[in-house]
């Protein structure tokens, strides 16, 4: 079993040393890279395929774990919440908003019209440290299964908020 782990580790290093050495990342400057990543909008994109771009390799994973404006372009696409939201989703949404530095927040709520629960009530409580810097909070197909959400989150002060 040790030999496996340390064959895939080996394994992990070679790619690691494939993409590092990519033409991209040996003939552009970051700062060139940076200014592309920038003009990215990940909110139009479909899916979590913003998100992909931070799995390309350690270079650009390293400089968008930089770019706060690219994370609250991520938060800003419409998602959908579903009461049974698991931990792994909890602990993405709450990376996701530590990333954002100190910028204004938009956070896109979708409802699924099937659900038979309203939005998660653990969602409130991941967001609660930044609540303050929401500016936009665009939640669509609210039903009365989201009252317990609403008192918890919206009902709360969001000082910074501008836009419903």
């Amino acid at each position: 079993m040790a030999r496996i782990e340390e064959l895939l580790e080996r394994v992990r290093s070679l790619k690691a040393l494939y993409n590092d050495a990519a033409s991209i990342n040996r003939t552009l400057p970051n700062e060139i890279l940076t200014e592309i990543f920038s003009r990215l909008r990940p909110s139009e994109w479909l899916g979590d395929s913003g998100l992909r771009l931070a799995h390309i390799c350690r270079l650009w994973r390293r400089l968008l774990l930089t770019m706060p404006e690219f994370w609250v372009d991520l938060l800003a696409k419409p998602r959908v919440f579903a009461p049974g939201m698991t931990q792994r989703q909890g602990d993405r949404l709450g990376f996701y908003l530590g990333l954002t530095g100190s910028r204004p927040i938009t956070l896109s709520l979708e409802s699924s019209a099937r659900r038979k629960a309203g939005l998660p009530l653990r969602m409130a409580e991941i967001v609660a440290p930044w609540r303050h810097r929401i500016a936009a909070l665009p939640i669509s197909s609210i039903c009365r299964r989201d009252d317990a959400f609403l008192r918890a989150f919206i009902l709360t002060s969001l000082p910074s908020l501008e836009r419903l």
